[in-house]
């Protein structure tokens, strides 16, 4: 069960994009206050590099810190969280404080992550230049790429993941998405819903509850970062 959970939270933009789909946000109430995890800045965005998370919505582009992605996604404003501290590499007495403080923050991803590092590019059709969520990416020609990179201690590994959006005309036959002329595109994702996963690639010994390596038979997808 545990595995299942982080495969899901993994991303922690998982979690966000999937209750953007559905249109709800749960907001949990957590004990006590943050003050002894809030920043000074503001983080207001910059038109070139990144936020203090990592963001720069304007390029459809993150870097940084997959914990900063979680604490700092626009879609979790409103949640007790939401940019309320910043890791810059403290280590795991940030992590017991942030968890301590908003306990729900497990189920986004595990420990052993906290020094996983993410680079994010997607289209403004994903999410606008504002960073707003759509209400749907059916038929809207979305795409999202995502690098993980760490280092275990022993080696570095990495993984690349790409999904696109699918299409009205797509069929979804025993958990994989076919397209209108029956070639596969690639498996259901219970996290994203109308996006579906069409490259992953790994390098390095990876988490053993990552995805597995596949590409899709269908083709690149869309937009600037397509299969190569």
């Amino acid at each position: 069960m545990k595995k299942l959970i982080y495969s899901v939270a993994l991303l922690g933009l998982l979690l966000a994009f999937s209750a953007c789909e559905k249109n709800e946000m749960i907001e949990p109430e957590i004990p006590g206050n943050s003050s002894s995890l809030k920043s000074s800045n503001n983080g207001n965005m910059k038109l070139t590099g990144v936020d203090d998370w990592g963001f720069n919505w304007q390029a459809g582009h993150f870097d940084g810190f997959l914990i900063n992605a979680i604490l700092g996604d626009h879609m979790f404003m409103g949640m007790p969280h939401y940019k309320q501290a910043i890791y810059h590499g403290e280590g795991i007495e940030f992590w017991n404080n942030l968890v301590n403080q908003y306990p729900y923050i497990v189920y986004f991803m595990p420990a052993s992550l906290l020094d996983c590092r993410v680079i994010m590019h997607w289209n403004e059709e994903l999410v606008s230049k504002q960073g707003v969520y759509p209400a749907t990416w059916l038929d809207a020609n979305a795409s999202i790429s995502f690098k993980f990179m760490m280092n275990n201690g022993d080696e570095n590994w990495s993984q690349f993941r790409k999904f696109v959006s699918v299409r009205s005309s797509d069929e979804l036959i025993n958990g994989i998405w076919y397209s209108e002329d029956g070639v596969e595109i690639g498996p259901y994702s219970y996290d994203w819903g109308t996006l579906v996963e069409i490259q992953t690639v790994s390098r390095g010994y990876i988490p053993e509850f990552f995805y597995e390596d596949m590409k899709s038979p269908n083709g690149p997808g869309y937009g600037k970062y397509k299969i190569k």
